[in-house]
């Protein structure tokens, strides 16, 4: 029953290994590479104009509107190299023609007038929060490391989760560092990102489950598409923006690849899985939605854009990359919920805790902002009000919390109760169960729903005998168990039991419960499928076993009360066979006196 650990290496995972690895370190050297050089604005790369402008810390604010950017401004060359030379050679850097001390002359175009801007490098000691920006690739190469090093099987869909998480890590790692071209970084970016869409497609097309059944005839169209409009972007065929688009379009073919599943007909066990990587898209980018679009309005009456509230850039990092991974662990766990039960975690709760946290920093500083907006400078004033928000959001946190985890379970898991919960309906329900079929209608009907218990069968021992309770969803060619077979089955009782590596009578069986009073094994409790993921960790074992010490009382009052009432009948048999003797004998004395 125990079969091959779901996380047992071979030597073939080495080869894995060394893949990740080497996929981790332009994930970590671009983003480093972005920090060694930095410009005080942002640069359209196809179309040459200053998108935002930006005087970082420690540095004196230019005065002399001739010798600084605006917004809009047109980039005509910087230092000996022409845009147009920039835009069509991938190689080249925007701190190529910078000297040893970091300066460059830019000529660019202001309302029909030539202008000569100096403009100083910011080097690595003026940047605070780039470090930060790294764990954007990490967190997606981290997923496709756990699905090679951890998950199994290695079929079609674990190939497509691993590169749509690499490519995912190398084309945000290189877009980091794309600006500037450092290190070939604007070549990388943009052969990878036009998969985006492509890859994206053919995840969701097959997770959680498989939706088509002749996908290639849609898939080798779209990846041969994408291939040819990289190799247009790196000849300069497009105009630039085409890649946006392309990005956009991946995120509105999953989203709707996802609630359409939600509507087309499937077991419930693909419905719950599909929620919870819904509900991670939605926890995973809505403070992305938050601070790019909601925050803005906060700092600048027009403001669309993260750099009208550079003070605030900090705070949006941090908490984009607390909200990022319930993406990463959302997909992870309803795709391969069946290998993760190792871990002796729940996704319940573990979502459910992660996503509260991500939740409420994010309208924790959304609030702090609109109320700290007021003020400026601080004052005390602004500093009490601060601190009285601050307590008033750890006091609601303590109330919030268990309603925020009873509103996942409910919504995204189907968790109707929680385990006390669970413990007061048997408590409540149990005793009012008088005979077999009432009790198995409780079991069946009440108790395993709300732990999301799908399939189980409970035995009853009967001297030499084998009584079943009741069987609940088993294979259809499910031989009857034999006493000897069932007796063998405790030495594993009360451990969660992996699949087996080959199947065979009972190889459903995850957990096994034995039903005992005083000292005496009444019965035996077979559990096996269960949402999301066929897993039992020891809370969720310890709260089945105190179901189990409830129902054998109840099973042997049952037992009692049917042997009184055999014992009832059998004495009313007896007796109405003592009265038709006695009739009988009646009738043939009177017979005998006539």
């Amino acid at each position: 029953m125990t079969g091959e650990h779901p996380f047992a290496w071979k030597k073939a995972d080495l080869f894995w290994v060394a893949v990740s690895l080497v996929i981790l370190w332009p994930c970590l050297y671009y983003p480093y590479a972005a920090t060694q050089g930095k410009l005080s604005f942002s640069l359209n790369p196809y179309t040459g104009k200053i998108l935002a402008v930006n005087e970082p810390e420690g540095y004196t604010p230019c005065v002399d509107p001739t010798r600084c950017f605006q917004i809009n401004d047109q980039v005509l060359a910087f230092g000996s190299i022409t845009f147009e030379e920039f835009r069509r050679n991938h190689l080249l850097t925007v701190f190529d023609t910078f000297d040893s001390r970091g300066t460059a002359l830019f000529r660019v175009l202001r309302n029909g007038q030539v202008l000569t801007i100096p403009v100083r490098r910011i080097t690595k000691k003026h940047l605070q929060y780039v470090p930060l920006e790294w764990l954007f690739p990490f967190t997606f190469w981290l997923m496709g490391t756990i699905a090679i090093i951890f998950l199994r099987p290695r079929d079609e869909r674990w190939y497509v989760l691993v590169l749509f998480s690499y490519v995912t890590a190398l084309w945000i790692a290189s877009g980091l560092a794309s600006i500037s071209r450092a290190a070939g970084s604007g070549i990388v970016f943009h052969l990878l990102i036009w998969f985006f869409l492509p890859l994206t497609t053919h995840l969701h097309l097959i997770l959680p489950n498989s939706l088509l059944a002749r996908r290639g005839r849609l898939l080798a169209p779209l990846y041969a598409s994408s291939a040819a409009l990289a190799i247009a972007d790196f000849a300069h065929l497009l105009h630039g923006f085409e890649y946006i688009l392309s990005f956009a379009l991946a995120v509105v073919v999953s989203l709707g690849l996802l609630v359409a599943r939600l509507f087309l007909p499937a077991p419930a066990s693909v419905k719950v899985a599909t929620r919870i990587m819904l509900y991670g898209v939605a926890l995973g980018f809505g403070p992305i939605l938050s601070f790019w679009i909601i925050v803005p309005l906060f700092f600048h009456p027009g403001g669309s854009a993260a750099q009208t509230y550079s003070p605030a850039y900090s705070w949006t990092i941090a908490l984009l990359i607390i909200a990022l991974p319930i993406l990463v662990m959302s997909y992870i766990y309803a795709i391969y919920k069946h290998h993760l039960g190792a871990l002796e975690f729940r996704a319940n709760r573990l979502l459910g805790a992660y996503s509260f946290i991500s939740i409420y920093i994010t309208f924790y500083v959304v609030i702090l902002f609109s109320v700290s907006r007021a003020w400026a400078p601080m004052s005390e004033r602004a500093l009490a009000t601060t601190l009285a928000l601050s307590l008033v959001f750890l006091l609601s946190a303590l109330v919030l919390r268990a309603r925020f985890q009873a509103l996942v379970d409910r919504n995204i898991f189907g968790i109707r109760h929680s385990p006390e919960e669970v413990i007061d309906i048997v408590s409540e329900r149990i005793p009012k169960a008088f005979n077999r079929s009432i009790l198995a209608q409780v079991i069946v009907g009440e108790i395993l729903p709300s732990l999301l218990i799908r399939q189980s069968a409970l035995y009853l021992f009967d001297e030499s005998r084998i009584e079943t309770l009741y069987e609940q969803a088993l294979p259809p060619d499910e031989p009857a168990p034999a006493p000897a077979e069932l007796a063998g089955l405790f030495a594993d009782s009360r451990r969660y039991l992996p699949p087996p590596a080959a199947g065979g009578p009972r190889s459903w069986v995850r957990l096994i419960v034995p039903l005992s009073l005083q000292a005496e094994t009444i019965g035996i409790w077979l559990i096996g499928r269960r949402d999301p993921d066929d897993f039992y960790p020891a809370s969720d074992i310890h709260l089945l076993s105190t179901v189990a010490n409830q129902i054998a009382p109840m099973v042997e009052n049952i037992r009692l009360y049917e042997r009184a009432q055999q014992e009832i009948a059998y004495r009313k048999a007896a007796e109405e066979e003592i009265r038709r003797s006695e009739e009988r004998f009646r009738t043939l004395f009177e017979a005998t006196l006539e």
